[in-house]
């Protein structure tokens, strides 16, 4: 593979050059990349030059299609591989100018990449622009509906704009926004039987303010012990904050009551300590909402994550077909998901971790009961 379809990305020391939204642009140094980037590429960055109220340190998300883990199916499966190109990027911007400029129609669906014979790498190029553009839409749509709450239990933003790639390297200029840094660790992180005390003060506000989303017009869509971190640190925590609004739904203008209502549902990612779910609905189709998702991200407070088949079930769920990934923006068009998984099988198989200094939640309905009086 030559170097010009070498898929980039800021290793520890490099610059990067971000021309915010309003036109000025900024130096950052990279201090260090998150890796593995999954959707997108993010990175704890500081200023080459000090800014006014803007930190010295700084998380700057990159929306960038390049490096969008979608392009390479596991090992275990028989998908093909999608590698970024040059050239491909070159024939989607140029497709997309086309049809900006009435050229051609935007006649592109997700059902072309899925024909009998195999898609034109230029679709699956321009698949993975929208991907990434609609990612970056909802971060920053949902968190600027949020915007009472950042710096609390969601992170503050600072700025939106650009990243200016290398000279001809690119044929887009990937998306960005800057985000406060929060120091801490995921709660997926924080270990059974570590003896650490995360008292249940510093997650009320998180929980309180997740149930007040929906009538926001907000849903994360994608609550799990991964996107909630503890911060500053495990030995005195003082906040756990809420993060990744890239697969966030927002209700735009014209969603009608009843259809909000029914999209505010949502079957994610089956990664967490399960607790009993609410019954199923007519429809067959159980009704999860993100406060009870949140609950059961809390219980992990309380359960270790160890159970049977967990990477089983992480497995089948993380790499579903994306179809349904390119949607519009409004939940009003989000298509129902499969119901949940029974969960009845799993169960915990360690001790649990301390809250308020106390060992709790000897089991799952124990733990259950104290989360829903938050």
């Amino acid at each position: 593979m030559s170097s010009s379809n070498t898929p980039h990305s800021y290793p520890a020391g490099s610059r990067i050059t971000l021309r915010l939204t309003g036109g000025t642009s900024l130096s950052l140094q990279v201090n260090k990349p998150f890796l593995p980037f999954t959707k997108s590429q993010v990175y704890l960055v500081s200023l080459s030059e000090p800014i006014h109220n803007l930190p010295s340190q700084i998380i700057l998300k990159i929306f960038d299609p390049q490096t969008v883990d979608d392009r390479f199916p596991p090992p275990q499966t028989t998908l093909p591989a999608h590698p970024w190109t040059l050239d491909a990027e070159t024939a989607a911007a140029q497709y997309r100018e086309d049809v900006a400029r009435g050229k051609r129609p935007d006649d592109f669906t997700v059902d072309l990449l899925y024909g009998e014979e195999e898609a034109e790498p230029y679709l699956w190029e321009e698949h993975y622009y929208r991907l990434l553009k609609e990612s970056y839409e909802s971060e920053v749509g949902a968190l600027g509906r949020l915007e009472s709450l950042q710096g609390t239990v969601v992170p503050k933003v600072f700025g939106t704009g650009s990243v200016i790639p290398p000279p001809n390297t690119r044929a887009i200029l990937p998306l960005g926004v800057l985000i406060e840094y929060i120091p801490g660790i995921p709660l997926f992180d924080v270990k059974p039987g570590s003896g650490v005390n995360i008292p249940f003060e510093i997650v009320h506000p998180l929980i309180d303010a997740v149930k007040k989303f929906k009538d926001i017009g907000v849903f994360h869509s994608d609550i799990n012990s991964h996107n909630v971190l503890v911060s500053p640190v495990l030995e005195a925590p003082e906040r756990v904050v809420l993060i990744d609004f890239g697969c966030a739904g927002v209700r735009e203008e014209g969603c009608g009551d009843e259809d909000w209502e029914m999209n505010s549902y949502t079957k994610t990612r089956i990664s967490l300590p399960p607790v009993p779910y609410p019954v199923s609905n007519r429809s067959g189709y159980s009704k999860v909402t993100q406060s009870s998702q949140l609950k059961t991200v809390a219980t992990s407070l309380l359960i270790p994550e160890r159970y049977s088949r967990r990477s089983a079930l992480r497995a089948q769920s993380n790499y579903l077909p994306r179809r349904r990934i390119i949607r519009k923006r409004s939940l009003c068009h989000l298509p129902r998901s499969s119901p949940v998984p029974s969960s009845s099988h799993m169960m915990p198989t360690s001790s649990p971790a301390l809250v308020n200094n106390k060992p709790y939640g000897t089991n799952m309905e124990d733990s259950f009961t104290l989360l829903l009086r938050c």
